[in-house]
């Protein structure tokens, strides 16, 4: 990205020379070996690392590249974000690629590549594509597919076609098919090993976690006498109805508009830390149109968009692409060279027989290096009941003397997470 370079290597430092209480995170959390693992998504995209991760010199590639992840979980996932913010994060994420884009397209292959072993510290002897320095084709799309279908809703609601229900976005995300899926697996009996069943069964279970989330929903808001056990951790959390368009404006397209340019605003504060040339105001900057009149373009010539007949049509049509044509051709032999000479070993980022440290390495009264004020999230306090004396220690932060739980103590001392994966062949996998 410009000049600087994303690199999974910011956060394996962030790791071993920040405090744990800082940042939260483990080296299972950036190198997953299961792919399905949101939750770790959620720590390496949150506020705490963003923070953190500004102390580490040339990192503000790794942070626009996480910054792009974060606007995607606000705005599809999240269940507090309401419908004009989640439009926001959905344009911010989409501006930041196009941006990118748009500076791909500006520099030749030649330049690229001199950037790239500068940044690299390696000479890079064949060319290589310009698309193996950007994200995917399908991630591209799926980017900008939400971001326009969910302007499309939102275009809707404030011409009131449709209700304000059908803007819940967070119940139409794979997390909460999966959850279903999961708990209606769990309700087989204690002494059936079958997980597997039919449409028709799972429609009746179904129904019966409906008449169950019907019963808790009814105890949360103490209308029934009938107490749920629920871990700590849930408890804390408001169990409000979090409708994504209770918003206390009206929606307008004036409205719409204003947040679209504002997330465009964002999305150039975010990057410009990575020294695009098409961003400095001294030269020849580029402007809000511009940035879109690329990305029309290329996404009008895309090949997985267009059959071959329309890209007939669509190339007899087009008389200015032809440059762009050329340097297309420039990259598809760039890519075939690259991919002929490309060497299959490579090296693994993290050693997974290092990833386990001993308490005895740390001290366990004193914690150093921790930068926070406040400690969320984590059970470290000030002062504990006498009660609770056999299940806290105390150790010195920042000089204080503060209570840490001894799970919390565990959680900070490990650097994996020894669970079990989501994925059920990998779980099949670790038990042989």
């Amino acid at each position: 990205m410009g000049e600087k370079y994303a690199s999974i290597d910011d956060l394996i430092q962030l790791i071993d020379n920040h405090s744990k209480i800082d940042h939260g995170l483990t080296v299972s959390d950036i190198c997953p070996k299961d792919k399905q693992n949101y939750s770790s998504c959620e720590k390496i995209t949150s506020t705490a690392v963003l923070s953190s991760l500004k102390n580490i010199s040339n990192s503000e590639a790794t942070q626009a590249y996480l910054e792009i992840i974060k606007c995607v979980r606000l705005a599809y996932v999240d269940k507090n974000t309401t419908i004009i913010n989640r439009l926001y994060y959905a344009w911010c994420a989409v501006f930041i690629v196009r941006i990118w884009s748009a500076w791909l397209q500006s520099i030749n292959c030649n330049e690229l590549k001199k950037r790239a072993s500068h940044l690299l510290s390696t000479s890079i002897g064949i060319p290589v594509p310009k698309k193996n320095f950007f994200i995917t084709i399908p991630a591209l799309f799926s980017l900008e597919l939400n971001a326009h279908s969910l302007t499309y809703l939102t275009v809707l609601l404030a011409e009131q076609k449709i209700t304000k229900e059908a803007l819940n976005i967070s119940l139409f995300n794979s997390q909460i098919c999966e959850s279903t899926f999961r708990a209606a697996r769990s309700m087989s009996g204690p002494f059936s090993s079958v997980v597997n069943f039919s449409v028709y069964e799972f429609l009746q279970r179904v129904e019966k976690l409906a008449v169950l989330q019907n019963i808790k929903c009814s105890s949360e808001y103490k209308k029934n006498n009938i107490i749920f056990p629920t871990h700590h951790k849930q408890s804390k959390q408001n169990f409000l109805t979090h409708s994504t368009s209770t918003v206390a404006i009206t929606i307008t397209e004036k409205l719409i508009e204003e947040k679209v340019f504002s997330a465009y605003i964002k999305a150039s504060q975010i990057l410009s830390g990575c020294e695009f040339s098409i961003l400095n105001p001294n030269d020849n900057m580029i402007s809000f149109e511009e940035v879109n009149r690329l990305a029309f373009k290329r996404l009008s010539r895309s090949k997985c968009t267009t059959s071959k007949r329309k890209a007939v049509q669509l190339n007899n049509d087009e008389d200015e692409n032809e440059d762009d044509d050329d340097e297309e051709e420039d990259e598809d032999e760039d890519n075939k060279q690259y991919k002929s000479k490309k060497q299959s070993n490579e090296k693994d980022i993290v050693n997974e027989s290092d990833e386990s440290s001993s308490i005895d390495d740390f001290d366990l009264d004193i914690l150093p290096n921790v930068s926070s004020s406040t400690i969320r999230g984590m059970r470290i306090f000030d002062s504990i009941d006498h009660s609770q004396s056999d299940s806290f220690l105390p150790v010195e932060v920042n000089g204080r003397v503060k209570y840490m739980h001894k799970q919390t103590a565990n959680w900070y001392f490990s650097k994996t997470k020894p669970i079990l994966s989501s994925d059920r062949l990998k779980r099949v996998q670790q038990a042989i």
